[in-house]
């Protein structure tokens, strides 16, 4: 099992859903769309770091899964300070799995992004209590179980970008 590669102490976790980041101006929009959003994906970040809390991106980052100018990419590359934990959503990928030419491939093999797994979840302690936030991303299948019993930890979390049906309801 791979974790991250440092050891964090964080007060909470902050899930980033859907910032949908793209380089045109989407419908009727007035507002310069691919400022407002990139400032608002870095507004999360920053408010993660002064707050104590650990982001973890919950999919669909960007709007169009390839062909994204190399300014948009540069720009978040730079806000990124650190790896962030994060899955893929539908947005990001143009088929069902992570191909490499999709934008946010680029991310994960730079080490931009972390991305979660059952094989390689984030770890790290949360309000004084050791803690695995493990994802499935978009077209990947949920875990039966997930059995982190080689990592000595009090909580479990885990994201996903799926609709989850439970049977019965």
């Amino acid at each position: 099992m791979t974790m991250n590669s440092h050891p964090v102490d964080v007060r909470g976790l902050l899930f980033i859903g859907d910032p949908h980041l793209e380089a045109r101006i989407p419908g009727f929009r007035k507002d310069d769309y691919p400022q407002v959003t990139l400032e608002k994906f870095r507004w999360c970040l920053k408010y993660a770091r002064q707050n104590q809390l650990q982001p973890i991106l919950l999919g669909d980052l960007f709007q169009l899964p390839q062909d994204n100018p190399n300014w948009l990419m540069s720009s978040i590359v730079e806000i990124l300070q650190e790896p962030l934990p994060a899955i893929y959503g539908n947005h990001d990928v143009r088929e069902n799995s992570l191909k490499p030419n999709d934008s946010i491939h680029i991310l994960f093999a730079g080490g931009h992004l972390q991305q979660l797994t059952a094989e390689s979840p984030w770890t790290g302690t949360v309000g004084g209590k050791r803690t695995v936030v493990g994802g499935t991303a978009w077209g990947e299948r949920l875990p039966k179980e997930f059995g982190a019993t080689d990592i000595d930890h009090a909580l479990t979390g885990w994201v996903t970008h799926h609709v989850v049906f439970i049977p019965g309801f």
